[in-house]
């Protein structure tokens, strides 16, 4: 998925079979946000009784959810593909 802020674009690609992160476009901006929210999160989850298959895809969606919000919110800082 594609997550935009205020002059920023960058990409986390995720194995959707194993629900794994795979790639960063920014390594060291995606490296943060996968640190501070996508892990939390996902351990959140885990500790709630899912798998960790589970738990990352939902982790990943609620993410996914928080930024497509965001861009349908603020579409003149988001950028438009």
């Amino acid at each position: 998925f594609s997550m935009s802020g205020i002059g920023m674009d960058f990409r986390i690609t995720v194995d959707k079979q194993r629900m794994v992160i795979i790639s960063y476009s920014e390594p060291n901006i995606c490296d943060s946000i996968y640190n501070n929210r996508l892990r939390p999160l996902a351990s959140n989850y885990r500790r709630e009784g899912l798998t960790w298959q589970e738990a990352n895809k939902k982790a990943y969606e609620e993410l996914y959810a928080e930024f497509a919000d965001y861009a349908s919110r603020y579409p003149r800082e988001t950028p438009q593909g």
